[in-house]
């Protein structure tokens, strides 16, 4: 799912709207997750972008993420 959407929105525009590197979001495509223990609680911070970018809601992102990181 992870994957779909960043592949779908590009790597570029989801590094940038999240303040990160290429490389970085390329990890995340490749994992299919993102860093749940991050310091700060940025996850949050990237959840909302990448929902943002997607049209969807955050919470709808969150399911979703977590229902494909069970499987």
């Amino acid at each position: 799912m992870l994957a779909q959407l960043i592949e779908e929105i590009g790597t570029v525009k989801v590094a940038k709207a999240c303040g990160v590197s290429k490389g970085l979001v390329s990890i995340w495509k490749r994992n299919g997750t993102l860093p749940y223990k991050h310091p700060g609680n940025r996850t949050a911070g990237y959840e909302r972008a990448i929902a943002r970018l997607a049209g969807m809601p955050v919470a709808e992102l969150r399911k979703q993420i977590r229902q494909e990181g069970a499987a």
